[in-house]
């Protein structure tokens, strides 16, 4: 059987850029590197929706096993490869010797131990057989839940596991945030944010307003929600949480304001990025705290506030990115004074 033309391997951008083998692919699709029809750019396989198994020096010597006894197979059915395919097994196993050694295993190797299970995956694929492809598919599910088990367990070292934090950091939407940290074990199944889309989210006109209206519609969501919001022990959704999130919220407005004047255009973007970033926090806070009510009411806001933080984390990542870029804000949102 012909061999398939060469697949460029995913893994290594995803360690190299520190993300998730779908970020990584989806990037590399958007830059040609990779082909629109590429077999692990199926929804089910690239981008799984499961919890990630957990991952200790155990887990990848079962791994490496399995691994290696694909190749030993592999290498009996087809005797011109025996010799390329033992010398893969035996780098393998020195790798998985050295990474799950004790004082060297961390979250930190695994995207390493992943990329090399990956190369051996596509040198599977590459004989064009049902059989290779099989067997890639295999060794590559798992070797992608290593790569993203390092990469969230890095993503989400924070304390406090706001959604709209950590997607006003990496540019990943709301939901997909959401997923991932479900993914990763830092939500439980019954977290309300799971039950909103991200087609939910968009569909608030807060998705179509200029940054000055979000503001509006923040303020006027949080302030008709405040008066309601529960006494909580949470550190995400106390009530003196959310009240000293509010005061970061003012009190950027009123340096935004002071400073219209002197301040570079850039450093404009950079104050109104961690406006929005605030706003998205707050806005996320008081979701959460309104959820715990469980009226359809409090539920109907407290998804509103959840489409003004979605919002709020996007706003908040695309200033941040004109701001490194030396550039100001869009024209139609960056005054915010009048």
């Amino acid at each position: 059987m012909p061999k398939q033309p060469a697949l460029v391997p995913i893994l290594p951008r995803a360690v190299a850029e520190g993300v998730t083998c779908r970020e990584a692919a989806m990037r590399m699709r958007g830059s040609g590197e990779i082909a629109t029809d590429d077999f692990r750019l199926v929804p089910d396989f690239i981008d799984p929706r499961r919890p990630l198994p957990e991952v200790t020096p155990e887990f990848l010597n079962a791994s490496h096993a399995a691994l290696a006894e694909v190749l030993e197979r592999a290498g009996g059915r087809n005797p011109t490869q025996a010799r390329l395919y033992q010398a893969k097994r035996a780098a393998h196993a020195k790798l998985t010797r050295k990474l799950a050694a004790p004082g060297a295993f961390g979250m930190g190797v695994l995207g390493y131990f992943a990329a090399a299970s990956e190369d051996i995956a596509l040198m599977l694929a590459s004989d064009g057989s049902q059989r290779g492809r099989r067997h890639a598919r295999e060794i590559l599910s798992v070797a992608i839940a290593i790569n993203d088990r390092g990469a969230l367990a890095a993503r989400h070292r924070a304390p406090e596991l706001l959604a709209t934090e950590i997607a006003a950091h990496t540019g990943q939407g709301f939901s997909r945030t959401v997923i991932d940290l479900h993914r990763d074990g830092r939500i439980a199944d019954d977290d309300p944010r799971r039950r909103v889309s991200q087609a939910d989210l968009r569909s608030h006109p807060v998705f179509q307003a200029d940054s000055e209206r979000v503001l509006g519609i923040a303020g006027e969501l949080i302030a008709a929600a405040r008066t309601r919001v529960q006494p909580s022990d949470s550190s995400i959704w106390g009530r003196e949480t959310i009240e000293a999130e509010f005061a970061s919220v003012r009190r950027t407005v009123h340096m935004y304001k002071a400073q219209y004047d002197t301040t570079s255009k850039p450093q404009k973007a950079e104050i109104l990025s961690d406006l929005m970033r605030y706003v998205g926090r707050v806005s996320e806070r008081v979701a959460l705290n309104l959820f715990q009510e469980r009226t359809e009411e409090s539920r109907r806001e407290a998804r509103n506030l959840l489409s003004v933080g979605a919002a709020s984390a996007e706003r908040s990542r695309g200033y941040l990115a004109r701001a490194c870029a030396g550039q100001p804000p869009r024209a139609r949102s960056h005054d915010m004074t009048h």
